[in-house]
């Protein structure tokens, strides 16, 4: 049973066919992954992180960031800013004045006001990474679905070793895989319910 990185690695071995993939495992878990980080969307991949706004120019993203979602002030009476490429955000006129923002963007690892605001609190809704497995030894999707990672690492076995008909059969189990992952995600509201309610 696969339940943590350490079995995940001996799964590897003992499902790959052929070559030898001693001392592999590692980066072959860090491909898989990668694959899953751009592909997976699921509601354990979503989180909110609020933004206490103190005037400053710019304020750093949450540590495992990936994608942003959504973000509006928490208070009624806030506007709801809008993003806009860097170079838009950056030209405009009073970018760096104080008020309430109408504008936000995002360079590096920051995420800019314009104009900044001098108080309230932003909620930033976004895509996290999925926890690397090997650091954290288990993590949500092994839990949840062993045989993703297991396929998926095994398809990235297949492109290592040049096989291509086996590459091409675990990308196929992979696929099916992550599809059911995907559909059990709970994305969408319960059956035969609005999303109001």
């Amino acid at each position: 049973m696969i339940t943590n990185y350490a079995t995940l690695a001996a799964a590897i071995l003992d499902w790959y066919e052929g070559d030898d993939l001693s001392g592999q495992q590692s980066n072959l878990v860090q491909l898989a992954e990668v694959d899953l980080n751009l592909r997976l969307m699921t509601r354990q991949r979503y989180a909110t992180y609020d933004i206490v706004a103190t005037g400053a120019v710019s304020y750093a993203l949450p540590t495992a960031f990936r994608k942003p979602l959504f973000l509006v002030g928490t208070a009624v009476t806030q506007p709801k800013p809008e993003w806009q490429t860097p170079e838009v955000f950056f030209s405009r006129v009073g970018a760096y004045a104080s008020g309430d923002p109408d504008a936000y963007t995002f360079v590096g690892s920051d995420i800019y006001f314009a104009p900044n605001p001098t108080g309230g609190t932003y909620r930033l809704g976004y895509t996290l990474d999925i926890p690397p497995l090997e650091s954290n030894t288990t993590n949500w999707l092994c839990t949840l679905s062993p045989n993703t990672y297991l396929f998926a690492a095994l398809w990235m076995a297949g492109l290592y070793v040049q096989d291509d008909p086996a590459a091409a059969r675990w990308k196929a189990h992979y696929e099916g895989a992550l599809a059911l992952v995907q559909g059990d995600s709970l994305l969408s509201p319960p059956s035969g319910r609005s999303v109001a309610g």
